[in-house]
């Protein structure tokens, strides 16, 4: 992998996400708010911080970002990271995801609720899952949502919120992530490494040789996969988990995201510093 860029946030980092177009780059952190970087690694925008913020995310144009308070405020936030609207929710916030223009927002709280918004701000539906979700992610070309909770739950949900389906898997997950069309719904597990789900598909498969995983993303494609486990290495896979490209990291990983052609990787340090590598993928 080729360093492109790097920049030095905050004394720490919580979270990052990579807008699918335009390569805008939104990192967070509790005590020091919101950073968002042009694709060269440019700080556009620094905003102060939502005190109690436990999750962030953009849309996929860039235009528009979320965040979500543990408190249960979603603010939707514009190009300069100010708000559009806010709503309080009176359960404790525990995940959020924006589609693709910020027509809809996905919201999950402690409670074990998911609740889904339109652009406004107005509730589409709520819906109540059998444990809180901790990730949820929409699926770009398919009006259906994907979550999991930290322990023992994973779902597929259609855009009226109906259960597609769940599973109860008994080890610890440390993210999700989505393919465009839904054909992988990927899961980072502690104990068994990326296991893949799929729109039709409610039962894993395994991605040799990424046990223990505790971050992934794939490629908007599926056909690659970023990696990393319980050190600090970074891998780059193919499909087939086959090893592409190792990076050894400075510090402790504290997210990673992974461009839709899977030739740059995005990567937030726990020490505060923001990485982008460029892949060399074809």
């Amino acid at each position: 992998m080729r360093l492109l860029w790097s920049a030095e946030a905050a004394p720490a980092l919580q979270g990052l996400a990579l807008a699918r177009e335009g390569g805008r780059l939104l990192a967070w952190d509790a005590r020091h708010g919101l950073f968002l970087f042009d694709s060269r690694g440019h700080r556009l925008v620094h905003r102060a911080p939502q005190a109690d913020t436990v999750n962030a995310c953009c849309s996929g144009d860039g235009a528009s970002f979320a965040t979500l308070s543990r408190s249960g405020l979603v603010r939707l936030l514009d190009q300069e990271l100010m708000p559009r609207w806010e709503q309080r929710f009176p359960q404790e916030g525990s995940a959020l995801a924006l589609d693709s223009f910020a027509d809809r927002i996905a919201v999950a709280d402690a409670a074990g609720g998911l609740h889904l918004l339109d652009g406004q701000g107005k509730s589409v539906w709520q819906v109540t899952s059998p444990r809180p979700l901790r990730f949820v992610t929409f699926i770009p070309e398919v009006a259906a949502l994907f979550g999991s909770a930290d322990f023992g739950l994973v779902l597929c949900c259609d855009a009226l919120g109906r259960c597609v389906w769940r599973d109860t898997p008994v080890t610890h997950t440390g993210s999700i992530a989505a393919s465009g069309d839904g054909s992988i719904l990927a899961v980072a597990r502690y104990s068994d490494g990326v296991c893949c789900y799929g729109l039709q598909q409610n039962r894993p498969h395994v991605v040799r040789g990424t046990a223990p995983s505790r971050l992934a993303d794939v490629s908007y494609d599926g056909r690659f996969f970023l990696t990393a486990g319980l050190d600090d290495r970074l891998c780059l896979r193919d499909a087939t988990g086959g090893e592409l490209a190792v990076q050894t990291l400075p510090a402790r990983l504290a997210a990673l995201a992974l461009a839709p052609a899977g030739d740059r990787a995005a990567l937030a340090l726990a020490n505060g510093t923001i990485l982008v590598y460029a892949t060399r993928v074809s």
